[in-house]
């Protein structure tokens, strides 16, 4: 019995190796090219047969004294959802499809002894059923969770911290010759640091800033300006402006500075925040679908948020931009009278 016991474990020894050497094999067609533009890392990939997007890779480290704010980087991404295989500057191809619904399919690791790393891709939903207004962005997650069965080690390959994907897929790029002339813009975004008091319990119940701004952008060939106003549930008296510049590719670059002041009018405490700027350090986003009415940008911000005490708090955050153009926003759901003023 000891013999046989001996032999089996050699065997799963075995065969974990091959299968370790498989996964390896198979990631070496995953690599992406390692750029870098004014301090912010992008990994790009050079061509893709499937689903093309972007995300922004999270890492958080677990390390407290001295403190390391969470880093954001970019990373294109190339999803095949039958084969459950990403390419990214965190890739996977262990990837099995477990749930599946008119929105979103969910994928996960599905291994023995491993924790359920997952994928979560949107679909393109067409709000108007006569395939003219179909979505051509799809939302989406890559979650690796670090646990026990992993001895707690960091899942991040680029960094030494635990790592999340989150961005969006398209199918169907389109030129700067065929896109509108004028979109409704919406913005959105959160900063990760949260205030080095937000560290504190002592400040644990603090406000902080959540940035939302809507505005209308126009564009005069393949440049647009647009001057966007925050909404009335993130803050008051906010002013933003936004440039896009758009290639021959339908590849987006862009800069803006957002600025916004505490809607609350009593209540607040001298380590709630009193006014935030933030600034796009990068901006990648791409022009989609057939017609040229859609557009999907990820920006990693940077700036200050100020509390009523004065203190200043450095801005490590993310943002997402939508445009629409025509119907689209009132068939989504999105539709708001924006002058811009």
């Amino acid at each position: 019995m000891r013999k046989c016991a001996i032999a089996l474990a050699l065997l799963a020894t075995h065969f974990g190796w091959m299968l370790s050497e498989a996964l390896a094999d198979d990631l070496s067609d995953m690599q992406t090219v390692h750029t870098e533009e004014n301090g912010i890392v992008h990994h790009q990939l050079e061509s893709c047969d499937y689903e093309r997007g972007v995300a922004t890779a999270l890492y958080r480290f677990r390390k407290h004294s001295p403190y390391r704010p969470p880093e954001l980087q970019f990373t294109d991404i190339c999803f095949d959802r039958a084969g459950g295989r990403l390419w990214a500057s965190e890739p996977e191809d262990r990837l099995t499809l477990v749930k599946q619904d008119k929105w979103v399919d969910t994928y996960e690791v599905l291994l023995p002894g491993f924790p359920r790393w997952s994928v979560t891709a949107g679909n393109y939903v067409d709000a108007s059923g006569d395939g003219e207004n179909r979505t051509a962005i799809a939302s989406f997650e890559y979650v690796r969770s670090t646990s026990e069965l992993l001895d707690w080690k960091h899942t991040g390959t680029q960094l030494d911290g635990d790592v999340t994907l989150g961005g969006y897929l398209f199918d169907t790029r389109a030129s700067n010759e065929d896109m509108a002339a004028e979109f409704t813009v919406y913005v959105g975004g959160l900063d990760y640091w949260n205030g080095r008091r937000g560290r504190d319990k002592r400040y644990s119940n603090r406000e902080t800033p959540i940035i939302s701004f809507a505005g209308k952008l126009q564009f005069d060939g393949a440049s647009g300006v647009a001057d966007l106003r925050s909404l009335p549930e993130t803050g008051r008296e906010g002013k933003g402006t936004l440039a896009l510049t758009v290639n021959d590719k339908g590849e987006i670059s862009g800069s803006g500075t957002f600025t916004w002041y505490n809607a609350r009018l009593v209540g607040l405490k001298p380590h709630d925040w009193e006014t935030a700027t933030w600034e796009i350090r990068k901006l990648v986003g791409h022009l989609v679908g057939k017609n040229g009415k859609q557009f999907s940008a990820l920006v990693i911000a940077g700036g200050q948020t100020v509390d009523q005490d004065g203190f200043v708090n450095p801005v490590h955050a993310y943002m997402t931009i939508h445009g629409y153009s025509g119907a689209l926003p009132e068939l989504y759901g999105d539709s708001a009278d924006f002058d811009g003023e």
